[in-house]
């Protein structure tokens, strides 16, 4: 209401002149006020505990030698905990921008897995294509040094040294051996959400892919490395999903949509309300194979068992390695106010024959294992120990070596002779001190070396399982 349109503050006009719609407006409001009255005294009666106690102890609460908290951000992290969801996360604006960047497939790197050591990082893996690769870096060189840096403490931020400044050259200090070498590597935008080439297994052609996530353009990168395939004539494919942890659910049905013929239910998203959403292959143009498998381990979840799921049951994938990770339900984001970004489960998915992974997984047509660490392996050790030293973490120290081929006598706890003998064949072939004894920092190297032994194509026992049913065909 304008100035102008305000009324007096004493109505003056005669009763029986009043307008009559003038009266049940009054009225209305008068309704309209009692409602309001009603819906505030039932949002303080519910929220008056909660903003009280944060109140009082935001004031008044005072412990010696303690801070005062962050109460609000100990009500939400409360909140968020009491749900009990493995997959519900708040996250800062810088968090949530690095994980959806990380389930995009964008990032900004060199094209490097690693593990950290006492003094550097061991390269795990320098992946195909990458400034790593194309620097000549190798799995087993141990990084020491970037742009003249030392990254030789054990929570060095290695990440950070190399991308900081945004994209260009670094100088890193690579040892090789006993030899160090000096590397120049471009640091840039990598999209790494799939790999692809043309692989033989004895004297059969195929085209694999691995699949790292399933992200905004997923479905476009995959359809060129198929398209790549048919004009290589090849007529067996390969799709990589392990330790593929999913990504987004309009990422799977692209991908889906390359193999399964139109109309075909790909999944079901239930969120618990009677209102499905049923997602099916559209008429596009399909891609067959005569032969086609999917590898799976552990850690295969999300849409990466929604589109194994359906490939299995749509599309005749044969699915080699282990039960998969087994996350049936999925997540969406909301955005907050101040750029924080909330990741809440709101449903389930379905497979197309209406069942639910969760907590159960996929279980594979051809199951092999490969080597594992072991869970309940530790990356540290306490103490350093050597001979009659008797502990659990002399078991860990046992069972890495026995992996990594040294053989000790036993893997009982004892630290026997051969033990010993084992631990400095070693140190000896890694270039540390070959006195026989597991220092914390030998330990590391154990570890290190251990997971790139397990993570190299010699001993990959699932894809070498692959290889042979690729043979006999």
């Amino acid at each position: 209401m304008s100035p102008s349109e305000k009324r007096p503050t004493k109505d003056l006009s005669p009763a029986p002149w009043r307008h009559p719609l003038a009266a049940r407006a009054a009225v209305c409001l008068a309704l309209i006020a009692t409602l309001c009255m009603g819906l505030w005294g039932g949002y303080a009666l519910r929220f008056t505990h909660t903003d009280q106690v944060q109140d009082e102890l935001q004031k008044n609460w005072a412990y010696p030698n303690r801070e005062k908290p962050d109460m609000q951000k100990a009500a939400l992290e409360g909140m968020i905990s009491a749900l009990d969801d493995p997959y519900t996360h708040l996250f800062t604006p810088s968090e949530g921008e690095a994980y959806n960047q990380s389930v995009d497939g964008a990032v900004l790197g060199i094209g490097l897995g690693y593990r950290p050591l006492e003094r550097g990082v061991l390269v795990i893996e320098a992946y195909q294509d990458g400034p790593a690769e194309k620097a000549g870096i190798l799995p087993g060189d141990i990084i020491t040094q970037v742009n003249g840096t030392d990254i030789t403490e054990e929570d060095a931020p290695v990440g950070e040294l190399l991308t900081d400044g945004g994209a260009g050259t670094r100088t890193l200090t690579v040892q090789r051996g006993q030899e160090l070498l000096t590397v120049e590597v471009e640091v840039k935008e990598l999209q790494n959400d799939l790999f692809y080439e043309v692989r033989t297994a004895g004297d059969k052609s195929f085209g694999y892919v691995q699949l790292t996530t399933f992200g905004s353009d997923t479905g476009e990168h995959l359809e060129e490395a198929l398209q790549d395939f048919k004009e290589q004539h090849i007529d067996t494919l390969v799709l990589d999903l392990r330790d593929n942890g999913g990504g987004y659910l309009t990422a799977a049905k692209q991908v889906l949509d390359l193999f399964v013929k139109k109309g075909e239910l790909l999944f079901t998203v239930d969120p618990g309300n009677g209102i499905d959403q049923k997602y099916r292959a559209t008429g596009r143009d399909k891609y067959t194979f005569a032969h086609s498998y999917l590898l799976v381990n552990g850690e295969t979840a999300s849409a990466s068992e929604i589109t194994a799921a359906a490939l299995s049951q749509l599309a005749d994938f044969q699915l080699v390695g282990t039960q998969t990770y087994g996350k049936g339900v999925v997540q969406r984001q909301k955005e907050l106010t101040d750029g924080s970004i909330l990741k809440y489960t709101y449903a389930r998915w379905l497979t197309p024959d209406g069942s639910c992974v969760e907590g159960q997984g996929l279980t594979p047509d051809i199951e092999v294992a490969n080597p594992q660490m072991g869970e309940d392996i530790p990356l540290r050790i306490e103490r350093d120990w050597q001979v009659d030293g008797v502990g659990d973490e002399v078991v860990y120290i046992q069972q890495l070596l026995a992996t990594l081929g040294y053989a000790p006598d036993r893997t009982d706890g004892y630290y026997s002779e051969a033990t010993r003998q084992a631990m400095q064949d070693f140190e000896r072939q890694h270039g540390l001190e070959p006195d026989g004894i597991c220092s914390h920092s030998d330990y590391r190297y154990l570890v290190a070396y251990t997971v790139l032994h397990i993570s190299s194509d010699e001993n990959d026992d699932q894809y070498r399982a692959l290889l042979e049913q690729i043979e006999q065909l």
